[in-house]
């Protein structure tokens, strides 16, 4: 639209997403609205670890997106604690007029920041991964976790260690 080839661009640059799920746009779009404007959320949703459907209120906290889906981390009112959602899997949903309920920051902090990617809770161990010198300047490139700590060895190895809280991580 500007002059700066958008039409060869769009035949040149590819966005590959192999692991998406589509999150269903109308219920994206009020996820997103309760999540901005502070309200709570009724919801159906279908977990895929129990196979079971359920209906729940939810104080929507952050959005999140990790390996090309979307998670919403919510304080469940029947629960009454924290969960991760998978959009792709929220159905049925109403923005209600009541506001969300709002935990503290520091408890959300320490349940949502301290694992790694959608996984909940303070991480309670710590992997240790050794990468071989021919592999280990590209580990050191990238940021795996805040909390992470790398060493490089004698042979010119790395050794990372990470915190975690779940064996799927």
């Amino acid at each position: 639209r500007h002059g700066n080839g958008g039409d060869e661009l769009e035949k040149r640059v590819r966005l590959s997403l192999p692991q998406k799920r589509s999150a269903d746009e109308p219920t994206f779009r009020k996820v997103l609205t309760a999540l901005v404007r502070r309200r709570r959320l009724s919801m159906q949703y279908h977990g895929r670890a129990r196979d079971e459907h359920s209906s729940r209120v939810v104080s929507p906290l952050r959005l999140t997106f990790y390996r090309s889906n979307w998670y919403l981390a919510a304080w469940c009112h029947q629960a009454d604690d924290l969960r991760v959602f998978a959009m792709d899997r929220i159905a049925d949903v109403r923005v209600s007029t009541d506001p969300a309920g709002e935990p503290d920051e520091a408890t959300v902090a320490a349940r949502l920041e301290t694992s790694y990617g959608i996984f909940e809770g303070k991480a309670d161990k710590v992997a240790r991964l050794r990468f071989s010198p021919g592999t280990s300047r590209w580990v050191a490139d990238e940021n795996w976790h805040p909390d992470q700590r790398a060493e490089t060895l004698e042979d010119g190895g790395v050794l990372l260690e990470l915190p975690y809280r779940h064996i799927t991580e």
